[in-house]
């Protein structure tokens, strides 16, 4: 099986599992940050008195961890891209349901079941912005 090479002479698989460890070093630093400003420096914490840790408050805790948020989106788009191939597969799978009709059917509940899904990951979304 031949490798599959970009311009720079990296591997396919290489540049997956870089793109891979660092979404999940952002991915942790998220969560550290946001457990942070939950936990250890709650609201009313900033100011002058307020609380910092090595040196930094409430709100720089905050900044950083909306620019994490950021990265990760940003890492997403880019690990869906290199993927793309796998999910027009997937999803052309989805919708093309061979076999027997019982398997037709299974397949035709596993896609509303995913399109239920998505609306109510969406609607939360939308709901969690809405009350925000």
């Amino acid at each position: 099986m031949a490798r599959r090479r970009d311009n720079a002479g990296m591997t396919r698989n290489t540049l997956n599992f870089i793109v891979d460890l660092v979404a999940l070093v952002v991915m942790l630093g998220l969560a550290a940050t946001g457990f942070l400003l939950y936990w250890i420096m709650p609201p009313g914490s900033r100011g002058g008195g307020g609380l910092t840790l090595w040196g930094w408050d409430r709100h720089a805790f905050g900044d950083l961890h909306f620019w994490l948020a950021v990265a990760l989106l940003a890492l997403m788009v880019l690990h869906v891209a290199l993927h793309w191939s796998w999910v027009c597969l997937t999803i052309r799978a989805w919708f093309t349901p061979a076999g027997t009709p019982i398997q037709r059917q299974r397949a035709l509940r596993r896609n509303v079941l995913g399109v239920v899904f998505l609306a109510v990951v969406v609607a939360a979304l939308v709901g969690f912005l809405w009350v925000a």
